[in-house]
């Protein structure tokens, strides 16, 4: 019984060769992928009023091959696709308010700097700097071409006040 329920297999794929099945760790070579991070030295303010969208930037790369290109000091907000293809979009973003009332954030994303799309955005609310942070983000399959860019961020989708808001 290869299920995922097994010991010791979270965190791996299952493959095949047709007969013979096995639990592996997946790596930049057999999922392309990119890991972007922030600083925890540099706060941007995703905060405002209803409606605010602010796109992340991000000085920091744990993974990256060469399916994507980023640029820690450039549009560091963007990330470049080499192939075409369909891409897993996966963000999940903190932040942490000033201020004493709610506000809820969603994930966002666009493409080329187009239009902003909120789908398979997540959401979800601070209840003020006593209570704590907000976590959102967002799931999304996307096909794009060679040379696109992506961007993801935050939307204040609902707040009391204008406040400050720090990743």
């Amino acid at each position: 019984d290869l299920g995922p329920s097994q010991t010791g297999n979270s965190g791996k794929f299952l493959t095949t060769d047709g007969t013979n099945a096995s639990w592996d760790t997946p790596s930049s070579a057999d999922i392309p992928m990119i890991i972007l991070t922030k600083s925890s030295t540099v706060n941007q303010n995703v905060g405002g009023a209803n409606g605010t969208e602010v796109y992340w930037t991000w000085d920091g790369e744990t993974i990256k091959d060469t399916t994507f290109t980023h640029s820690t000091s450039t549009n560091s907000e963007r990330v470049t696709v080499a192939d075409d293809g369909w891409y897993e979009i996966t963000f999940i973003g903190g932040a942490q308010t000033t201020g004493a009332s709610r506000t809820t954030l969603q994930g966002i994303h666009k493409i080329n700097g187009g239009t902003t799309s909120r789908a398979g955005s997540l959401r979800n609310y601070t209840r003020g700097a006593v209570y704590g942070n907000a976590t959102t983000g967002l799931i999304y399959t996307v096909q794009l071409s060679a040379d696109d860019y992506i961007e993801v961020g935050t939307r204040v989708e609902d707040t009391d006040a204008v406040y400050t808001i720090n990743t």
